[in-house]
């Protein structure tokens, strides 16, 4: 296993007060030797905004425009960005995701090396809305 194999990929569009709570409940359940590099790719069209957070979380790069490209063109331009970075895997994040317990990258890796038919694996959440929770 390469020593830091985790890129953080973090998807937002200008709502602060969740990236705030996201990256906070993300920095206290993961081992920061994991994490390769970090990224926010922002899809406020603010460059404003871009700059705070670009200058409140200078440990992130923060990856973002002026035209919006909606949740599947933020994502296609994250994988661009991460073409040239080096870490064989990649932790998807949405900007209002929290965590309630430490987040065993470890061991999320260790499963996908040894299940070479996964590509993915997902952390469970709470249902959202009434046809989550009837199911």
């Amino acid at each position: 296993m390469a020593d830091r194999p985790v890129v953080v990929a973090v998807f937002g569009h200008g709502r602060r007060t969740e990236l705030d709570r996201t990256l906070s409940s993300f920095e206290q359940n993961v081992d920061p030797d994991m994490i390769a590099a970090r990224f926010i790719f922002d899809d406020s069209t603010d460059p404003a905004y871009q700059a705070e957070i670009a200058e409140t979380f200078d440990w992130w790069s923060v990856i973002g425009g002026t035209k919006r490209l909606g949740f599947g063109g933020n994502i296609e331009r994250a994988w661009s960005a991460l073409q040239g970075v080096h870490a064989p895997y990649v932790f998807h994040l949405e900007e209002d995701f929290t965590f309630n317990r430490p987040i065993d990258l470890a061991g999320m890796i260790a499963v996908l090396d040894t299940q070479p038919d996964l590509v993915q694996l997902a952390l469970l959440r709470q249902p959202v809305g009434k046809a989550e929770e009837a199911t």
